[in-house]
């Protein structure tokens, strides 16, 4: 019996026991907030209550509530499959709602305003004995205009969470968000957390929008895991340190809304900023010379805005994600422009380009190519309208020359190849098949 009990002291020197561990880091600030609101354990049944706001020049109409749902249904399918790789059984549905006619958000008596919108949903009052709160569920209240996703989690579990989603929101930002509600905190918000977040949960959810990864940390504060594993438990010491006031002094930073300039490594930010993005109208100016002044949201060129490259050559017009996107002209250095449709950054649609030798093109573009049907009219007035492929005159179509001369028939690569007839200025006619401008006999 003694050999026992020592082989089994032994063991637990050897390995200490979760609940040791867990003991250990019973006052870690990255576990305050486990069990703590009123959604305890992202497992089992939940409704998530969505909620459509329409707030002024934000109505919601079907297709946008059903791409909203689409995504809803991807982010709530990535995180049935993430816990059942814990070993959780999760199924999450939701109980749609639409609040109309509600004013402007207001981040001062936010409260207040959240009222108005469960009232306008006819959805019953917050409190302990609201349907929210008992079944322990999270409401999602979901905007038709851009703006930044947040989580508003009270931490007493006699409160209703929310969840706050903007337009074109995606499946990483409602798991993210919904991680706040369920005890998780973010991983990049100081700068300790960051590194050993980078080191050892590099691909987690909790560093980045961009990652799906529920590492075992954030397992651990949701439910799905009861014990701490190796890698949190490293990560829980290597950031031990950090105090309450360390964190909330980074947040407080990191959530700065106004009017700053920031300088960065390659450029300088000066103008609006929201919760620590830039947000609104804003400068952004490199070390390089180039310099974009216009729209920002969430951190990026978005909206109405003129970006001036380091070359000289100025593009006006919209912006989405950084990239030019919507209606849009391009100055070139050799005074040549390009006015139309910008798809990622490239030129792609409808759109009309003029060379600096006055050439006109005019039609369905691929980077600055025609690509389909088109116009290209040259500086002596002749006029081509026919199909293109790669900027090539090769399909049908017609040709006329300065002087009046007309050919319609089939091109290939710029030449009259194949079918077609010719007619002179003086009204000679000439018809047949074509191979390189030549009529054959």
């Amino acid at each position: 019996m003694k050999k026992w009990l020592a082989f089994l002291l032994a063991m637990m020197l050897l390995f200490p026991s979760a609940a040791l561990a867990e003991e250990r880091f019973q006052d870690h600030i990255l576990l305050q907030q486990m069990g703590r609101s009123s959604c305890r354990t992202l497992t089992g049944d939940i409704t998530l209550y969505v909620i459509f706001a329409e707030t002024p020049n934000a109505p919601w109409d079907h297709s946008a509530q059903s791409t909203a749902l689409e995504t809803l249904d991807q982010a709530c399918l990535l995180l049935e499959q993430a816990a059942a790789a814990y070993g959780k059984r999760l199924d999450l549905a939701y109980s749609c709602h639409t609040a109309p006619s509600l004013p402007e958000t207001d981040e001062e008596n936010l409260g207040v305003w959240l009222d108005l919108a469960l009232k306008k949903a006819d959805l019953p009052a917050t409190g302990a004995a609201s349907p929210y709160v008992q079944q322990h569920s999270p409401i999602l209240v979901l905007f038709n205009k851009a703006g930044r996703n947040f989580a508003m989690a009270n931490g007493e579990d006699n409160f209703c969470e929310f969840l706050f989603l903007h337009k074109d929101f995606v499946e990483s930002s409602v798991m993210h968000e919904l991680m706040h509600l369920y005890g998780a905190r973010d991983f990049y918000y100081h700068q300790t957390y960051q590194e050993a977040a980078e080191n050892i949960f590099h691909e987690s959810i909790m560093l980045s929008y961009n990652n799906t990864t529920i590492d075992s940390l954030t397992a651990y504060c949701i439910g799905w895991t009861d014990s701490l594993d190796d890698s949190a438990v490293r990560f829980l010491e290597s950031t031990a340190h950090v105090t309450e006031e360390d964190f909330n002094a980074a947040l407080e930073e990191a959530s700065f809304t106004g009017h700053a300039t920031q300088e960065y490594t390659q450029y300088t930010y000066t103008g609006d900023w929201v919760m620590g993005q830039w947000q609104g109208e804003g400068v952004q100016q490199w070390h390089s010379g180039a310099r974009y002044e216009g729209e920002f949201v969430q951190g990026k060129r978005h909206g109405q805005g003129v970006l001036r490259f380091s070359d000289g050559e100025i593009y006006k017009g919209q912006f989405a994600a950084n990239n030019q996107q919507g209606y849009g002209v391009m100055i070139w250095n050799d005074l040549g422009l390009y006015a139309g449709n910008w798809e990622t950054g490239e030129a792609i649609g409808p759109g009309t380009c003029i060379t600096s030798d006055g050439t006109i093109l005019s039609g369905s573009m691929e980077g600055y190519s025609l690509q389909g049907q088109g116009i290209q009219i040259w500086p002596d007035g002749s006029v081509y309208k026919g199909d293109f492929v790669d900027g090539q005159r090769t399909g049908k179509g017609v040709f006329i020359w300065a002087d009046g001369s007309i050919y319609t028939g089939e091109f290939v690569d710029g030449a009259l190849n194949g079918y077609g007839v010719y007619i002179s200025a003086d009204g000679y006619k000439m018809e047949g098949q074509w191979v390189n401008n030549a009529l054959q006999p």
